[in-house]
């Protein structure tokens, strides 16, 4: 019943060129993407779960190579922006804003545009 039902649904949003604003967006036929879950099947002799999307272990890959290369190039003064960070994220994207006298926020936001001829689209902003 999920099966069918998941087909259906995918079928509506190709058929009627449907945007959708998400948080992450998980293109397993990119070349990066299927070359990171190479590797993971190499180094842990099993694939990543596809049971969770966005995938949690690309979600952690993509927050490393954020964190890390931001904090190696601007030290103390790296403030979460994408544009202190040399990394195209996988599968989600970062863009740190100070609020207020508290923390940070991602005011990062994208559609996934399906559009009818059954490709996906990811739209930054």
């Amino acid at each position: 019943m999920v099966l069918c039902t998941r087909i259906i649904i995918s079928t509506i949003i190709f058929k009627y060129d449907v945007y959708i604003p998400s948080t992450y967006y998980y293109n397993k036929a990119a070349k990066r993407t299927e070359a990171l879950e190479k590797q993971y099947i190499n180094k842990y002799d099993e694939p990543m779960k596809d049971s969770y999307i966005p995938r949690f272990a690309i979600v952690g890959y993509d927050q490393a190579q954020f964190f890390i290369r931001g904090i190696k190039n601007k030290g103390k003064n790296f403030k979460g922006t994408s544009t202190e960070v040399n990394y195209v994220p996988l599968q989600t994207r970062y863009n740190f804003e100070h609020i207020g006298n508290g923390g940070y926020i991602n005011n990062h936001f994208q559609l996934v545009h399906f559009k009818p001829n059954k490709t996906m689209e990811n739209l930054v902003y």
